[in-house]
């Protein structure tokens, strides 16, 4: 189970936020990041509109999914690491923190809760939160708050709202 953050991004249409992306990337000074292309015939715009979607890949298993309203990030940090350790917590919250041009908030949630399909089908931001708050209620007022422990067992429950 690793860590995940959904974003909004029903104000800003794909042109525009392609150039916010790779601005805040800096795609084309920087080997780290590159933007994946399902038909290698058709540009990222035409993929997008095609596929629905379009992916940014990064270095150290990070991958940037960008839908029609929504955007997920995802990283190989597990999700026991992102609610325990707060040097990685501080990490990754500044680096959604990042993308604060193209939402106000972040959802941070374990990768288990599977939200891609919410992306990929062209769910939107209150869909996501209907459903998180059908499944778990009112979101945590803390990232630890996530985390529960019980003799030699660790349980994840909930989701935290950031304001970015």
């Amino acid at each position: 189970m690793n860590f995940t953050a959904i974003f909004n991004r029903e104000h800003i249409n794909i042109e525009d936020l392609i150039k916010v992306i790779n601005n805040t990337f800096e795609i084309e000074q920087n080997n780290q990041w590159y933007w994946y292309i399902d038909n290698e015939n058709m540009s990222l715009l035409e993929n997008y509109y095609f596929f629905g979607h379009i992916k940014l890949i990064g270095s150290h298993g990070q991958e940037l999914i960008i839908g029609k309203y929504l955007l997920e990030y995802d990283h190989l940090t597990s999700w026991k690491s992102f609610l325990l350790d707060e040097k990685i917590t501080k990490q990754l919250r500044e680096f959604c923190s990042g993308l604060r041009h193209i939402s106000s908030f972040a959802i941070y949630l374990p990768s288990e809760y599977d939200f891609v399909n919410y992306v990929l089908e062209g769910q939107t931001w209150k869909e996501v939160l209907k459903k998180l708050h059908k499944d778990f209620g009112n979101p945590v007022s803390a990232i630890s708050a996530m985390f529960s422990q019980k003799n030699d067992y660790w349980y994840s429950h909930g989701y935290f709202i950031d304001e970015l």
